[in-house]
C-alpha cells in the first residue's frame, strides 16, 4: 500500500485485515460472513488484480469509427475474412484508447505540471527539438526543477509499437523524417505479416497513427496468419513453457 496513511507500506492482504480490525474496534462492523466471487488474476503470477482508477492519457478515437473502418477497407487483407474481427473491434469501440501506464520500462511522456504561482498543474510540453527527453531527469525549457512535477507514466506497449512501418521508414510523416527520400519509398509499406490475436492491438493502433500522423494507411496488405499449437492443441507460448525451436527440430531432422 502506497499514500494509504495508517495503512502505508503493508501488503494488500495485511492492510484488509487491519482496515477490518479498526472498524470492529469502533462497532461499525454489524455482520460479518465469507463469500465467493469472481476476482480477476495477473496471467502470469496468478495474483489478484487490483483495480484502481487514476488519470490517463487518452487518444480520441471514438469519434472516428467511419473513418477508421474507411481505413480499414483501404488495405487488403490476407485471408479476407479476417478483416472482419476488426470490423467487429472498431464498430464495438465505447471509450478511447488508453495509451498510459503505470510500470517502470516503457517509453516516458515528455510531459511536466507546472508548480508555478498562478499556473499550478498547467501541462507543460518538451519542445520537439529536446527529444527524446526523460521528464523526471530532464527540465521543459525556462524552468527550474522545483517549479515542475514531472509525468511519471510510461506510454502503452502498442502507443510505441504502432509506429513500426514509420521506424522502418525514418519518418513520422512528410513534415518530420530523419531521411524524407526513405521515408516517401517505404511509407506505407507493402506488408505487415502478423498473428490474428494482435489484430484488435496492433493492427488496429498502426492504422490510428497512420491516420493522425500522415492521414493514410500504415501499408497496402496485411497477412494473419494462426499460432503453433501444442500437442494438447493449446497455443504455444514462452510464458507457458510449451514451446520448441527451430533449431532443436532442425538438429532432429539431422539426426
Amino acid at each position: 500500500m502506497q499514500n494509504a496513511g495508517i495503512l502505508d507500506g503493508l501488503k494488500v492482504k495485511i492492510a484488509r485485515e487491519k482496515i477490518l480490525g479498526l472498524l470492529k474496534e469502533m462497532r461499525l462492523v454489524s455482520s460479518q460472513k465469507e463469500v465467493s466471487r469472481a476476482v480477476k488474476c495477473a496471467e502470469r503470477s496468478g495474483a489478484p488484480l487490483e483495480i484502481i482508477p487514476t488519470y490517463q492519457w487518452y487518444i480520441s478515437i471514438t469519434n472516428k469509427k467511419e473513418v477508421l473502418l474507411d481505413q480499414a477497407n483501404k488495405c487488403k487483407w490476407h485471408p479476407e475474412y479476417m478483416k472482419l474481427r476488426l470490423e467487429n473491434w472498431i464498430k464495438g469501440l465505447n471509450q478511447d484508447w488508453c495509451i498510459s501506464r503505470q510500470r517502470y520500462f516503457g517509453v516516458p511522456f515528455p510531459i511536466w505540471y507546472s508548480k508555478r504561482a498562478g499556473e499550478e498543474g498547467k501541462i507543460l510540453l518538451a519542445d520537439i527539438g529536446q527529444l527524446p527527453i526523460d521528464p523526471s531527469k530532464d527540465l521543459p525549457c525556462g524552468y527550474r526543477a522545483d517549479e515542475v512535477i514531472p509525468e511519471l507514466d510510461v506510454m502503452d506497449t502498442w502507443a510505441t509499437s504502432s509506429l513500426t512501418p514509420q521506424l522502418s521508414s525514418w519518418g513520422i510523416n512528410n513534415g518530420m523524417a530523419i531521411d524524407y527520400d526513405r521515408h516517401g519509398k517505404l511509407f506505407p509499406a507493402d506488408l505487415r505479416p502478423q498473428a490474428h490475436e494482435i489484430i484488435r492491438t496492433w493492427a488496429f493502433t498502426t492504422i490510428i497513427k497512420s491516420l493522425y500522423h500522415q492521414n493514410t494507411i500504415p501499408w497496402h496488405n496485411i497477412m494473419i496468419s494462426g499460432w503453433c499449437l501444442a500437442a494438447d492443441k493449446s497455443k504455444m507460448s514462452k510464458s507457458k513453457g510449451n514451446v520448441i525451436t527451430p533449431q532443436k527440430l532442425i538438429e532432429e531432422k539431422k539426426c
